[in-house]
């Protein structure tokens, strides 16, 4: 069977290698990157006048800043938005209902958020991220507070992980975020390798830094990811039965 390189571990890395192996493909679950706390005082204002109902929405866009509303509670009059599903499942998970679900990145979430600017919003984010939301809301008359939660670090992989990778063990790796580019850009992933990108702005970064983009995910989930690189297999499978 095709491996697939997972580069994400904990829930998100064993919900997608089940859904690989339930696909027909061998999961190799290599974490390429670790997201770690940002305290700061700024978040923690952030989160006090969360608390305070100060805020008529909180945006996320990744999962990973989750972790830093624990023990804060929502007024009912704060409402609540997500870029992708998995964020929104997060949230779900974390004890907060959310309103408004965005599918496809940043831009996806600003072009369904419909209701005029009323109030402040306050979009967590991590120490990379692009200021597309933040940016948009604002143009369309929000004010917005955009305070860093966690920040993305490489993980330290031994010299038969970095060699795996280099000579090809994985036939499809995912590319998940623009760190996860530049950590296999580091690294040296094969060229044997193919990539699959969890969205368009995903793919855009792993071309910047040298890579090829085999294919973008229909959906940027678990299941885009997985059909995605089930449709590369064959392909790559006959070209090496062809040499």
């Amino acid at each position: 069977m095709s491996v697939l390189l997972i580069p994400r571990g904990g829930s998100w890395g064993a919900t997608v290698a089940a859904a690989a192996a339930e696909a027909g493909l061998t999961p190799w679950v290599l974490p390429l990157i670790e997201v770690l706390p940002a305290p700061s005082i700024e978040l923690n204002q952030a989160l006090t006048r969360l608390s305070e109902g100060d805020y008529a929405w909180l945006a996320l866009t990744s999962a990973a800043a989750v972790p830093a509303l624990e023990g804060v509670t929502l007024p009912r009059t704060t409402k609540v938005a997500a870029v992708g599903h998995a964020t929104a499942t997060a949230l779900e998970e974390a004890g907060f209902a959310v309103d408004l679900v965005g599918d496809g990145g940043a831009q996806a979430l600003l072009d369904r958020w419909l209701e005029p600017a009323d109030g402040r919003v306050l979009a967590v984010k991590s120490d990379i991220a692009r200021p597309l939301l933040a940016d948009g809301l604002r143009a369309a008359g929000w004010d917005v507070d955009d305070v860093v939660a966690y920040r993305t670090a490489a993980a330290r992989l031994s010299s038969s992980e970095e060699h795996a990778v280099r000579t090809g063990k994985a036939d499809v790796a995912l590319v998940i975020s623009g760190s996860v580019a530049r950590r296999l850009a580091e690294v040296g992933v094969s060229e044997g390798t193919q990539l699959v990108a969890i969205g368009a702005q995903t793919a855009e970064d792993a071309r910047s830094v040298g890579l090829t983009v085999s294919a973008v995910a229909p959906t940027p989930s678990v299941a885009g990811l997985i059909s995605a690189a089930q449709r590369l297999v064959p392909a790559h499978d006959d070209e090496g039965g062809a040499a």
